[in-house]
């Protein structure tokens, strides 16, 4: 999939991102998918916590039930927090770098020296789905919210630390993907 260059210096990479994103800080894409996804894990959630609650408190002592509870109630909190996160959270490009999200669950600053490259690539067709969600592979962290939208590649001249779930990964190269509909792409 090709896209096409847009910018190689600093200020004119800082334009370039500008120019593409729609402004300083864009949101990150797919908003109405990561809203329902967050609304279904929330439901699911409450049923099975419901279904859990009713036979721990019937099988189990006081104690090992309210802890059932408890983890529960982490696990499902934490879940929704983390899905909802991509609707909320924004891209930003500043004066010296540009911080790349996709909520709790991926994230990346690159300094705009760093960048060697900024191409634009069209929106992930509906079949690559299993595409979605931050992934790193071959030193590229990939921070796609949904099919459908845009994608912006940062080709880097040296390694910068990006972050997908709790680890931490050098890369070379970061796609996002941003809600703006752009007029090359």
């Amino acid at each position: 999939m090709a896209g096409r260059p847009l910018g190689t210096e600093g200020m004119r990479v800082r334009q370039d991102l500008l120019d593409l994103l729609g402004g300083p800080a864009p949101e990150a894409g797919g908003r109405r998918r990561w809203l329902g996804l967050t609304v279904m894990l929330a439901a699911l959630g409450t049923i099975e916590m419901g279904a859990v609650a009713f036979l721990g408190h019937a099988f189990l002592p006081p104690a090992a039930s309210l802890a059932f509870d408890i983890v529960g109630l982490v696990v499902v909190v934490g879940s929704c927090t983390a899905t909802v996160s991509v609707v909320v959270r924004r891209h930003h490009v500043g004066g010296e770098d540009v911080h790349l999200v996709l909520g709790l669950l991926g994230a990346v600053r690159v300094p705009l020296a760093a960048v060697a490259e900024v191409i634009a690539l069209p929106p992930l067709p509906a079949m690559e789905v299993d595409a979605i969600g931050p992934t790193i592979a071959n030193g590229c962290l990939t921070l796609t919210a949904a099919t459908g939208v845009p994608r912006v590649q940062l080709v880097l001249h040296r390694p910068v630390t990006g972050r997908r779930f709790l680890r931490r990964h050098d890369v070379t190269q970061v796609v996002a993907s941003y809600q703006r509909e752009s007029a090359g792409a």
